[in-house]
């Protein structure tokens, strides 16, 4: 049996994300360009893990390999990666991994 949390179990960072379905509708209809989706993928062995970015509009795909299959490694590369872009980042959906 899964239990949900209540909405006081919650902490702060779990009330302020917003679901797919809140996210602007320029990043649904990839009409510009600044809205981001990403994902971890973990290799069948779980031996290595990867960081995968995809911009809506473009579909640009930014790939890091993770040292690590922590929350802190995956944090820093998504920042390193997209901290050094040359336009502005408008939304950032990202699946609950690791």
């Amino acid at each position: 049996m899964i239990m949900k949390k209540s909405y006081k179990q919650l902490s702060l960072k779990d009330r302020d994300r917003i679901t797919i379905e809140e996210r602007p509708l320029s990043a649904e209809t990839r009409s510009r360009f600044g809205h981001w989706e990403g994902d971890s993928i973990v290799s069948r062995k779980s031996a290595s893990a990867l960081n995968t970015l995809v911009e809506r509009k473009s579909r640009l795909v930014l790939i890091t390999l993770l040292k690590r299959k922590t929350a802190q490694e995956t944090s820093t590369a998504v920042i390193e990666k997209l901290g050094n872009l040359p336009f502005t980042l408008l939304s950032l959906l990202l699946r609950q991994t690791f």
